[in-house]
């Protein structure tokens, strides 16, 4: 077997003594040298303090400093390079399609966002009792998306009650057609006969007039327009055909009417209107009358 070596350690042919002491020189010697080499720094690349070398492509600016990433210089070329390798062109492409169809599906979908806003706006006017801006809105919306037939139903039904608040009964009667399978929330039954009343009335066909006001005190026994309503039929009859029986049944629904003490000014002008005609046989409108009595009319056959 060889005997180990070590730099600066004889170790030749001695007395059992000496070679004793000589191995202990050997390891000592062994170990200072692996020591040295750990503790010796490991040298890196050279760091140039400098902000005008790349840390890149090691190219000097001179004087010109250079933009960082993060700490270390770069110059405009790698920064160039270094974004090509981050974001290829298949990606920029990707992201630019992307950018495309959210674009198009904004300016697709545009008409839904506006049908949303006016049909927001539509429900604010009707409950501010605006029924024209009402149904002005809901006509709009229903344009923007044909598909959807409740708007449709809904613009025909703001558009009927604006109609009815301007005593247009005919034309208020042809968009409550349109509307009939709304909820019974929106008491389209109700306006309908309304609708009639006022078309029976408005074309002199008082038979329909009594026909929808029979109908609708059906649905409402408690309030007192509904019976005078039917009276008022009555009393149009009468002026019409000058028979006494009819006479008596109006005075019938009126006398009910009056029996439920309503109080109010409509309902005060209402029997006065009714009473006219009563006493006079003449069927004016409620515009004539109030011109004819501003202060109401009081009748002499009490």
């Amino acid at each position: 077997m060889s005997p180990l070596k070590c730099a600066g350690v004889d170790t030749g042919n001695h007395s059992r003594k000496d070679q004793v002491q000589a191995r202990k020189q050997y390891i000592i010697s062994c170990s200072e040298n692996i020591n040295d080499e750990k503790e010796q720094p490991v040298e890196g690349p050279e760091v140039t303090p400098s902000g005008s070398v790349c840390a890149f492509c090691q190219q000097d600016f001179g004087d010109v400093t250079l933009n960082k990433l993060s700490v270390y210089p770069i110059c405009d070329n790698c920064k160039l390079n270094l974004d090509k390798s981050i974001f290829p062109s298949w990606v920029k492409l990707f992201f630019a399609g992307v950018l495309v169809l959210v674009v198009f599906s904004i300016f697709w979908n545009w008409r839904f966002y506006s049908a949303y806003r006016n049909i927001k706006h539509a429900n604010e006017a009707f409950g501010k009792q605006s029924f024209s801006g009402a149904a002005n809105f809901m006509s709009e919306a229903s344009a923007q998306v044909p598909e959807i037939s409740d708007l449709a139903e809904m613009a025909a039904y703001f558009k009927a009650v604006d109609l009815l608040s301007k005593d247009k009964s005919a034309a208020a009667l042809v968009q409550l057609e349109k509307c009939k399978d709304l909820s019974p929330n929106f008491h389209v039954k109700e306006y309908i006969l309304q609708a009639q009343i006022g078309s029976g009335f408005d074309n002199k066909d008082y038979k329909l007039f009594l026909a929808a006001s029979k109908s609708f005190l059906q649905l409402d026994t408690t309030q007192s327009q509904s019976w005078a309503g039917v009276s008022s039929a009555y009393a149009c009859l009468y002026a019409q055909n000058n028979v006494d029986s009819l006479k008596q049944l109006s005075l019938k629904y009126f006398n009910k009417a009056k029996t439920l003490d309503d109080t109010s000014v409509v309902a005060k002008e209402y029997y006065g209107l009714i009473q006219y005609r009563l006493d006079s046989r003449q069927i004016i409108t409620r515009d004539q009358f109030h011109k004819k009595f501003p202060n109401g009319y009081t009748s002499s056959n009490r």
